[in-house]
């Protein structure tokens, strides 16, 4: 998908901008908060596996869902800056 693209359908979903949600969600997060998700054998499974893949999280409003991926983006960044 065009850079171009992917970020009009961003914008369509959301007009908040995507890095000041994620910085304020991050800000809350306990340490230790998502540890089981970026443990368990079948997140692990995609997040090799799966490129460009869609990871669905789904629970009640107010469930963690938020925080869940803001530890996953923290992750992925701390990992793009050691490889």
């Amino acid at each position: 998908m065009a850079e171009a693209r992917r970020i009009q359908i961003l914008h369509w979903l959301s007009s908040l901008s995507y890095n000041e949600y994620h910085n304020r969600v991050k800000s809350g997060v306990f340490a230790g908060t998502g540890q089981w998700l970026l443990s368990h054998p079948i997140f692990q499974k995609w997040q090799i596996e799966s490129a460009n893949s869609l990871l669905w999280l789904h629970g009640l409003q107010g469930s963690g869902k938020s925080s869940l991926v803001s530890v996953f983006l923290c992750l992925r960044n701390t990992l793009r800056l050691t490889v």
